[in-house]
């Protein structure tokens, strides 16, 4: 399968393909493939995704029959208060993978509608600049997350078994530690019994939240950041214009211009067009996400502070990865909000009070399709940008 994705997206150009790449490489690995043909079935041979699949409902159905039968085996109430945040969690891994599976072909459609706008010529002068810098900007931005966000996921998965390790040395405390709060339909009364259960655990745990939770918002935000430096490029290709508008007369050369504004407001459109599609894609998994993730922070902080030693670490980390998974939403939410505006400004600028009726009509379509910001949308609740951060951090 992955020699499939690869074949097809060698017709794009590197600076794109990078963008994304590593994100399509990640969901590949738990048998998710977006370049299969039409007529194919998802399940068709899927054996990875099936041993996925199962993995996934096994530790969804454990985590919900901890907390319902918690009264039976004698749970504290710190315990239940961990399992909480960890089962909005997985009910967010479960929504994405959903979305993933379901909406394959639009995402693909939407990769190749994004390279279908992206500029194909090489050493393409301040153009080029504009790509690269946005691109660069943003792929160090995910780089960052990315490395943060499996960082703290190692710690978070660590700290109980090194806590159990510890006890052990120490004869301190026979008590066995693990990452998530599970219901075991055995016991765990031995110290191999537990490191069995302890690595599947983390295996399963970490494979989910990787392939799923982190791969799935680096994928829609590198994708909303590309459309956003496509944009820019638009912004530059109409500032361009402008330019030229004003070393030439009125009269002059009026066709050529009416052209290049005809070709700019067609690719605005394509572009307002293609984030349309993303929200279509993503706004139920956005909706869930922001109105979900205010809980999940709420008990790591609360988890925080009553908790000691590693335990307290441990949630800080989490608490920590969840408004930097927000963060990373948010943020290219905002650049592309504020570019979108920036299109809108560059319009009025263009002197169309100066130029022919069609050159006016043309610029007043680009300035009312701009006056309304294009963002991502959590199904109309609210728009992704800070101020969506703001308020479910604060």
């Amino acid at each position: 399968m992955l020699a499939c994705a690869m074949d097809v997206l060698e017709k794009f150009t590197n600076d794109y393909k990078n963008t994304f790449i590593r994100y399509i490489k990640m969901i590949n690995f738990i048998g998710l493939d977006f370049y299969l043909e039409t007529g194919e079935s998802l399940f068709k041979s899927r054996k990875r995704y099936y041993l996925f699949l199962i993995c996934f409902i096994i530790f969804f159905l454990c985590q919900i029959t901890f907390i319902f039968r918690s009264h039976k085996t004698d749970a504290k109430f710190l315990d239940i208060a961990n399992a909480v945040p960890c089962l909005v969690l997985v009910i967010q891994d479960f929504v994405k993978l959903l979305a993933i599976t379901t909406k394959r072909k639009e995402i693909k459609n939407v990769i190749f509608k994004i390279n279908d706008e992206w500029p194909k010529e090489k050493n393409y002068g301040e153009r080029s600049n504009i790509i690269e810098n946005w691109t660069k900007r943003n792929k160090s931005f995910q780089n960052v997350y990315y490395g943060i966000s499996l960082f703290c996921l190692c710690i978070y998965e660590l700290i109980p078994l090194v806590a159990t390790l510890y006890n052990r040395v120490m004869g301190l405390d026979t008590e066995y530690f693990f990452p998530f709060e599970l219901y075991y339909p055995y016991k765990v009364d031995s110290f191999f019994v537990y490191l069995v259960t302890y690595f599947c655990q983390a295996f399963a745990s970490s494979s989910l939240h990787a392939c799923i939770y982190i791969a799935s918002d680096l994928l829609i935000t590198s994708l909303l950041s590309d459309v956003t430096a496509l944009f820019a490029l638009l912004q530059y290709d109409l500032e361009n214009v402008t330019s030229q508008l004003k070393q030439t007369s009125i009269n002059q050369d009026e066709e050529q211009y009416n052209c290049a504004v005809k070709n700019i407001v067609n690719r605005h459109q394509r572009l307002l067009g293609i984030i349309k599609e993303l929200n279509g894609i993503y706004g139920v998994v956005i909706f869930i996400f922001i109105t979900s993730s205010s809980i999940i922070c709420c008990f790591f902080c609360f988890l925080t502070v009553v908790q000691n030693g590693l335990q307290s670490v441990k949630n800080l980390l989490a608490g920590g990865a969840m408004l930097g998974a927000i963060l990373v939403v948010a943020f290219p939410g905002q650049q592309h909000y504020d570019m979108s505006f920036g299109v809108a400004y560059a319009a009025y600028c263009s002197l169309w009070y100066e130029r022919n009726e069609k050159f006016k009509n043309l610029i007043l379509i680009l300035i009312v399709r701009s006056q309304r910001a294009s963002c991502l949308s959590a199904l109309g609740f609210s728009d992704v940008t800070l101020a969506t951060f703001s308020k479910v951090s604060f």
